[in-house]
């Protein structure tokens, strides 16, 4: 009986495994076409389907948001707290969020890799993402008002990129950000972010998120074209 239920096991694993390279292959034939149809030229529409390969290297092409819906409350906080602190590491922006958002957090995580020397954002331009660094590092570069040389800083695991901008306090890049070796991180929307925290008891975490990182900053609290009343970082 333990046998068989062995074998149950492996062939249910292989099973998912088959139908999620199959799903794979699929969106991979799906991006090959856009870039045909679309007739890009060859540089950009290898860039195009290395970054697709590189996302489902990362992600899975199963429904990941209905199998989180069908864990118990129990294995999913424990699943989401595996992926936030062995992934992202302890010292990770989102460990300050509540664990109970942490399962709602990892469907809007979007893989994404960037090669040696790319331009992740440039500082003073709009902003609507943000980035978190699994693998490789960055380099950070911050021109300050006063001051002859801009203030620069590493950027590894854990680490995070545009965090203003994914609390709502500032909707621009504070520094300049550049890809220091190959990198993978996760990408996520800041308006999609924000959008987790919507209970009353929510909200006022993440108004207590929002105060942590932005004394972080010197803030000027007097312009009036600030997003929040935190004012603008220095």
């Amino acid at each position: 009986i333990i046998f068989a239920m062995v074998i149950a096991q492996i062939t249910a694993v292989v099973s998912t495994m088959d139908t999620n390279a199959r799903a794979i292959s699929e969106q991979l034939d799906a991006v090959t076409s856009f870039v045909i149809v679309r007739n890009f030229p060859e540089a950009l529409g290898r860039r195009i389907r290395r970054h697709f390969r590189n996302f489902y290297s990362m992600k899975s092409a199963i429904d990941e948001v209905k199998i989180f819906s069908e864990m118990s409350t129990g294995l999913r906080r424990e699943v989401s707290a595996f992926l936030v602190t062995e992934l992202m590491g302890q010292d990770s922006f989102f460990s300050t969020m509540p664990p109970l958002l942490w399962p709602k957090l990892l469907p809007i995580l979007k893989p994404v890799r960037m090669e040696k020397g790319e331009s992740i954002c440039m500082q003073g331009e709009e902003c609507v993402e943000m980035y978190v660094v699994l693998e490789g590092s960055m380099l950070g570069s911050m021109v300050v008002a006063g001051e002859e040389e801009p203030r620069t800083r590493h950027i590894t695991m854990g680490n995070s990129v545009n965090v203003l901008c994914a609390m709502g306090v500032w909707n621009k890049c504070v520094e300049t950000v550049d890809a220091d070796t190959v990198v993978d991180a996760y990408v996520v929307s800041s308006e999609q972010f924000k959008g987790l925290f919507t209970a009353d008891h929510d909200v006022a975490h993440f108004a207590k998120m929002q105060y942590r990182e932005s004394s972080n900053f010197k803030m000027d609290t007097s312009d009036l074209n600030a997003p929040t009343p935190f004012g603008k970082p220095l």
